[in-house]
């Protein structure tokens, strides 16, 4: 069973070939139903053996969420799509802070605003620094309240990565 965001189930087969799950028998119901394309990012979180929680990302986002690449080293400014963040607060000052939270460890990163764009930047060198990230994992933002964000990261192969061992001081 497939269950979307939007509270709609579809039953689906699943099969394995080549080393590789498939589905089919009404995938085709799912993918016309959320307008799913090329590109698209689509999250399965197991609810039970049987059934799948998904969640589609057009465009980069979804409700509350969205992901991008992590970009080589050189680059520490991640975009923050605009329909995420409030429409009363002015980011242009570049002082803004935020929370970061994986797997109930916070960190702080910098919002800041460059060439028109909002984006996290001082701060999450320091999250790739110390859970050792590699360029091309996933990093899925969902929003919480004011300025705090949950991360959770999906290596290469599409497997979300737990760091339960990661200890992080306090930062004031």
């Amino acid at each position: 069973m497939i269950h979307t965001v939007d509270g709609r189930l579809f039953n689906v087969s699943l099969s394995a070939g080549k080393g590789k799950l498939f589905f089919f028998h009404s995938w085709s119901n799912v993918v016309e139903h959320l307008r799913l394309t090329k590109g698209c990012l689509v999250v399965f979180n197991p609810v039970d053996s049987t059934m799948f929680k998904l969640t589609s990302f057009v465009d980069g986002v979804s409700r509350g969420s969205f992901w991008t690449y992590l970009l080589p080293p050189s680059s520490h400014f991640y975009v923050i799509p605009e329909c995420i963040l409030p429409k009363v607060y002015d980011y242009s000052s570049n002082d803004v802070i935020s929370t970061v939270i994986i797997d109930n460890k916070m960190f702080k990163v910098a919002i800041e605003t460059s060439d028109g764009k909002v984006g996290f930047t001082v701060g999450i060198d320091m999250i790739v620094s110390l859970l050792q990230l590699k360029a091309g994992c996933i990093l899925l933002f969902t929003k919480g309240f004011g300025n705090f964000f949950h991360l959770k990261i999906f290596g290469k192969n599409g497997v979300e990565m737990n760091f339960p061992d990661v200890d992080v001081d306090e930062v004031s």
